[in-house]
């Protein structure tokens, strides 16, 4: 009976090994296969990815700004407007005129700001007169300026007056001397956009 003892607990180790063989392989199968599937869902979302691309389009606003229809620098002449009887219109005691400055943002898409000052005077008679919108001021104090605002697509004008009246007796003493001079001075203009 001793042999069929040890033949039944070889048996019964060989069953035991055997099924925890048959365990193990169904534990790494099963580990396999979720390890495969686990794989297997990484990889789908790695590879679900999209690009897209979007096309911006926009157009630049126009800016025009001028003054006397010039983008960079103008001239101008003191010319008198009423008959003068002096030589090659030169200014002298009783003649006036204008100094016509027009400013423009006909093709502008923005509103402008602008400054127009007035500085390096030289040789300005002593009895000229200058008035801005018919008011008599000083633009000969260097820095003299008007600030205004222009719509876009306006223009505007700003005319300033300027008259050498006759003088009385005690005047004729600063005429003599303003004679055979050259007067200038500088007006500058500066447009900016409406911030």
């Amino acid at each position: 009976m001793e042999g069929s003892e040890t033949m039944a607990r070889i048996d019964n180790e060989m069953h035991y090994k055997s099924e925890e063989k048959r365990r193990r392989i169904l534990i790494i199968a099963i580990a396999l296969l979720f390890i495969g599937v686990f794989m297997i869902l990484i990889g789908s979302y790695a590879f679900y990815q999209s690009t897209l691309s979007g096309t911006v389009n926009v157009t630049m606003a126009r800016w025009d700004f001028k003054a006397n229809n010039q983008t960079s620098s103008f001239s101008v002449a003191l010319t008198p407007t009423q008959s003068s009887t002096t030589l090659n219109s030169t200014i002298a005691p009783g003649t006036s005129g204008t100094i016509p400055i027009n400013l423009t943002a006909t093709n502008s898409d923005l509103d402008v700001d602008y400054t127009i000052t007035f500085s390096n005077f030289s040789n300005v008679p002593t009895n000229l007169v200058f008035k801005v919108d018919n008011v008599t001021t000083n633009i000969r104090a260097n820095g003299y300026s008007i600030t205004s605002t222009l719509a876009a697509g306006g223009s505007t004008s700003k005319t300033i007056t300027w008259e050498w009246p006759y003088g009385n007796s005690s005047s004729v003493t600063a005429d003599n001397a303003d004679a055979d001079k050259s007067m200038s001075f500088t007006i500058n203009v500066v447009g900016q956009q409406v911030q």
